[in-house]
């Protein structure tokens, strides 16, 4: 897998256009200095948020806080 990532960034990209794929706004947003998660490499991966998935967010938040407030 590390070989064929090596071989489409060496051959499908200029420098200039893996800097693009690989600066996306999560690196624009960093102050200088600070450190960047690996974890915000998915960020690329990511699509568009559907009102489904808003729905899902909502529900998760609420049963966390509801489980939370049986622990305490």
């Amino acid at each position: 897998m590390v070989s064929d990532v090596i071989d489409d960034v060496c051959r499908e990209h200029t420098a200039a256009s893996i800097s693009e794929f690989s600066h996306s706004h999560i690196w624009e947003a960093a102050e200088i200095g600070e450190e960047i998660p690996y974890e915000a490499a998915l960020d690329c991966q990511l699509g568009e948020i559907e009102p489904d998935d808003m729905e899902w967010a909502r529900e998760e938040i609420e049963r966390r806080e509801n489980a939370d407030a049986v622990r305490a």
